[in-house]
């Protein structure tokens, strides 16, 4: 027997009363087109759940926090990805929306957002989210008070951040240094503040790689060999040159003066393929069910004379498993064996970063192979791209991006609940 009763419906910070009806077996909301305005939903069907005999809540409000742009693509080359996620959400019965630097405001229950809708990117009023997904791929200097202003507002809100805090590659990495069994894994890493550390970071190495320490896709990574009278200064598509330490410090001073700091790694005898190309790897972590899972691994492969395999630079990305005929009949058959170990570490390694840093979702690790296959913990990036996964696998991409909108309905209650 069908009966029905006025409740209390919260959808973020926002609630309305809406009529409940159903029988044991089966029970909705009737959300009329006022009230639907009121809490500013999306226009598709909305998980929800009981959080009391005469309350509901409608969710989750899932917030892409990222940069946008005046011109072209409103979110640069991680359009695409927002999009996917944004119809897969509607599926799942979350609403999906964008948000950018100064959206949120301490005290406010309703924040401006990008829905993605009729194929079109619309700005909307949104409720406050119930999580917000990180994908800020760098920090302008123009925006730096409205990016601190946010952290202030999400460290005080509810709301649940992945990662939770604003955190960088080199803040993560160091992390590891000193901790067991990852410390044994990791070259030597420096963390220069200004051009007075760089200077001292890089002079404590005969070959080094200098890089930002948030992700530039490739831009201002620069390799550094000590010769006689100076370093050699090695960068792709640029010749060879000469450079002098001070020389250095002026080159990575804008980083310094927007508050970057930029890592200094001694340099690795990495793995090369048999027409000598240099490798590493990246292998994407994800949670599932509250456990660290290897949802991919990609070899990059690097341009014969790049100083790096990122794809940005000419890199190419294969699976694993393709990768092994391009390796000597002895590698090829050690492989396996040492893919398995990595995604092993790497899982570890996750679990041990979310026990330190709080809520992560998924990272990026970026790992090598010496000639000897001694594994190297490259990099740790909290904000992975999709890139490598669509060139190799679109679904593969695809199943990434289920797995992060899974995780937060597990992490925000809504795992079992029907649309």
């Amino acid at each position: 027997m069908t009966q029905s009763h006025m409740v209390n419906a919260a959808y973020g910070a926002l609630c309305e009363r809406v009529n409940l009806f159903g029988s044991r077996r089966k029970t909705r909301i009737l959300l009329h087109t006022n009230i639907r305005r009121a809490l500013h939903l999306p226009p598709h069907a909305m998980r929800f759940m009981t959080t009391g005999n005469q309350a509901i809540r409608l969710g989750p409000a899932f917030a892409i926090y990222a940069l946008s742009k005046a011109k072209g693509r409103r979110f640069g080359q991680q359009q695409t990805l927002f999009q996917d996620v944004s119809r897969l959400g509607a599926r799942l019965g979350m609403d999906i929306f964008v948000i950018t630097p100064g959206a949120v405001r301490a005290g406010v229950h309703v924040v401006s957002g990008y829905r993605f809708r009729e194929g079109v990117w619309r700005e909307e009023t949104c409720p406050y989210p119930d999580i917000v997904w990180r994908r800020l791929t760098s920090r302008p200097r123009a925006l730096q008070a409205k990016l601190i202003e946010d952290e202030t507002v999400f460290s005080e809100m509810p709301q649940i951040t992945l990662p939770r805090s604003m955190s960088e590659k080199g803040v993560m990495h160091q992390r590891v240094l000193t901790r067991a069994p990852f410390s044994s894994h990791v070259p030597q890493t420096k963390i220069a503040h200004n051009e007075e550390t760089l200077i001292a970071c890089v002079d404590a190495f005969d070959d080094c790689y200098v890089k930002p320490a948030r992700g530039t896709q490739g831009i201002g990574i620069a390799r550094l060999r000590r010769t006689r009278g100076g370093h050699e200064f090695l960068r792709d598509g640029a010749p060879a040159s000469k450079i002098s330490l001070p020389e250095l410090a002026l080159w990575y001073a804008s980083f310094f003066r927007v508050g970057e700091r930029v890592i200094v790694q001694e340099t690795i005898p990495l793995l090369h393929t048999m027409d000598k190309r240099p490798l590493d790897f990246r292998c994407l972590v994800q949670a599932v069910n509250g456990r660290p899972v290897a949802t991919a691994l990609i070899a990059r492969v690097g341009s014969p004379q790049s100083i790096t395999t990122n794809l940005h630079t000419g890199g190419e990305a294969v699976s694993a498993q393709d990768l092994l005929p391009r390796l000597t009949a002895s590698q090829a058959s050690a492989m396996p064996a040492e893919f398995r170990r990595a995604e092993s570490l790497a899982c570890d390694l996750f679990e041990m970063l979310q026990r330190q840093h709080g809520e992560l979702g998924e990272v990026g690790i970026d790992f090598a192979f010496d000639q000897n296959l001694r594994i190297y913990i490259l990099e740790i990036n909290p904000c992975p791209g999709r890139r490598m996964l669509r060139n190799v696998d679109p679904r593969l991409r695809m199943h990434s991006i289920t797995r992060i909108l899974e995780h937060a309905l597990c992490i925000t209650g809504y795992e079992t609940i029907k649309s």
